[in-house]
């Protein structure tokens, strides 16, 4: 039999691991910028876990109410962005994967429910049966500690994201043709990589000296601080084939803004009459997309473009995030809905469109490629959450690594998807990549 401290051990042991994936978990879902996301996502399944695979599913639409507000087309407005200092011109340095103390938290974006009228949600048309296909999934794998995250991929399926390392911090990574590597930080404890473009180049964010984060550009070996809007802290989601990087920056009054970078300068974008707002990804026109305070109080998702930063709406609720746009000025993103859930959502020529659900109460879109597919996450009605692709009408599960729960963060235009996916039957959380056959 075994002696009794050292199952006590391994009982604690397990718990442990257990409360570090759902914390990393839930990190992921916050990164998304809706706390509705987590509702019921890590509810224990009711049922025996999937075999590994796809499923194509009908989408659930949220039903349009009979009284609900006529759409309101896209407010455009002119940001007017607050006066900040100039930007510490970027420091380039060798990455340092110096270990300190625990990281500074992410900053929080404050938000009120104040009801205003709001675009109804649309259709998204009747699904085509597609045959059910087998795939090939990669396990990225960590760097050498128990979860990482995929959060984007370039047409050459190299993918980048965050792994914990095997002293329990958060650090960048690069994964190319089965090797990850990690990415260093700026000389403190973590990092955060957030998008890559075909030229290799990598964007995301990085605890300075005093551990705040940085809004950092990794390339050819060298880590660039973007510097700021003039506050302490900035963080970069998004880059262009043309190395314009979207993200969002403190400016000297204390409220974050979205930021544009290009050639070294970078531009605060303003917001939508509100305190604060956040860019989360940019096409190659250098057209942002994101989410900003409006002076109700709520929070809706943006189109910024040369100056003009145009208001969304949303699917007849309060807020709504946008979090990808391809290169035809394709939209994607969450919304609340009249009934009060998280949809995902397709904007496109000034209609907002509900992408629907895998019959659960939840979805959200991520990433859209110039093909118009569509990634995300999307709830079942028994509570499970699933990594998804949107095509055609059709809503396709990808039961990634076998795990309950997984979301797809990017797609390029190959097809290829980068996500994250529980493994089944395992306290632990990793990136995949999955490329798709040919039909």
């Amino acid at each position: 039999m075994m002696p009794y401290k050292q199952t006590e051990d391994r009982t604690l042991d397990r718990l442990r691991n257990a409360a570090l994936a759902l914390a990393v978990l839930l990190s992921l879902i916050l990164f998304a910028g809706s706390t509705a996301a987590l509702d019921g996502l890590f509810d224990s399944p009711p049922s025996p876990l999937p075999t590994p695979g796809l499923l194509t599913i009908t989408p659930t639409l949220s039903p349009t109410l009979t009284n609900s507000p006529s759409p309101t087309p896209g407010e455009s407005i002119t940001p007017s962005p607050t006066p900040s200092a100039s930007p510490t011109p970027g420091e380039s340095i060798t990455p340092s994967p110096t270990p300190i103390d625990s990281p500074a938290p992410e900053p929080t974006e404050p938000q009120m429910p104040v009801p205003i009228p709001t675009i109804t949600p649309a259709g998204y048309g009747p699904p085509t049966p597609r045959p059910t296909r087998s795939a090939n999934t990669i396990d990225l794998g960590t760097l050498g500690g128990v979860a990482s995250y995929a959060y984007d991929l370039n047409g050459r399926g190299q993918v980048v994201g965050h792994s914990f390392t095997a002293s329990g911090d958060n650090h960048a990574f690069l994964w190319e043709d089965g090797v990850i590597t990690d990415l260093g930080t700026l000389g403190a404890s973590y990092s955060y990589a957030r998008g890559i473009n075909s030229r290799g180049q990598i964007v995301g964010w990085s605890a300075a000296s005093s551990g705040t984060p940085r809004a950092v550009l990794w390339w050819k070996g060298t880590l660039t601080d973007l510097g700021t809007l003039g506050g302490s802290y900035a963080m970069a989601y998004g880059i262009n084939e043309r190395g314009q990087v979207a993200g969002t920056s403190s400016i000297a009054e204390g409220y974050q803004h979205g930021f544009l970078w290009k050639k070294g300068a970078m531009t605060d974008l303003g917001t939508l009459g509100g305190a604060w707002s956040t860019a989360y990804a940019i096409d190659d026109g250098a057209r942002v997309v994101g989410a900003s305070a409006t002076a109700s109080g709520n929070t809706h998702a943006f189109l910024w473009e040369r100056g003009v930063m145009t208001d969304l709406g949303t699917l007849g609720g309060y807020s709504s995030y946008a979090h990808g746009i391809n290169n035809h000025g394709q939209i994607v993103g969450l919304s609340q809905t009249a009934l009060g859930e998280f949809h995902a959502f397709l904007w496109e020529d000034g209609a907002m469109t509900d992408l629907g659900t895998l019959g659960g109460p939840y979805s959200a879109a991520y990433g859209i490629n110039n093909r118009g597919q569509v990634v995300g996450v999307a709830s079942t009605g028994t509570g499970w959450h699933y990594a998804v692709v949107w095509e055609d009408g059709i809503i396709t599960a990808l039961i990634s690594l076998g795990g309950s729960q997984g979301t797809a963060s990017a797609v390029n235009n190959r097809g290829q998807v980068a996500g994250t996916s529980a493994l089944p039957y395992s306290d632990e959380v990793h990136g995949f990549l999955w490329t798709p056959p040919a039909w």
